[in-house]
């Protein structure tokens, strides 16, 4: 290869890497912006997961000033029958799809997935 294409090779790398710190800024302030703005991104970031949402026969008053429990594991339960014998709606959010399969068919508004965890 002759130097001038070795030249333009260098030239472009070195262009490509200096642009990158400014593209990776730019990437999440462009996805909010498209996804206030675009509903066909909005419908393609839904997950298609049907234990991922709660289903659309969820009585509405349970959608507003319900506790969430995270995990319904040995400590989940606990607080779990504590709310059912206090009358206070609550939601649960298990990983375990087995165990949100299982307290959907007990009426139990439940959706499967964990928050995801964000470090400060």
């Amino acid at each position: 290869m002759p130097i001038e294409g070795q030249s333009l090779i260098l030239a472009g790398a070195l262009i490509s890497i200096a642009l990158n710190s400014l593209v990776f800024a730019a990437i999440a302030p462009a996805q909010t912006w498209l996804r206030a703005r675009s509903a066909l991104a909005q419908d393609l970031e839904r997950s298609t997961d049907p234990l991922a949402e709660l289903p659309a026969t969820v009585d509405q008053s349970l959608l507003t000033g319900q506790v969430v429990l995270v995990g319904y594991g040995r400590v989940g339960r606990r607080i779990a029958s504590v709310l059912d014998a206090k009358g206070i709606p609550y939601v649960v959010a298990e990983q375990n799809r087995e165990l949100v399969e299982q307290l959907r068919a007990r009426d139990v508004p439940a959706v499967s997935g964990m928050l995801p965890i964000r470090q400060c």
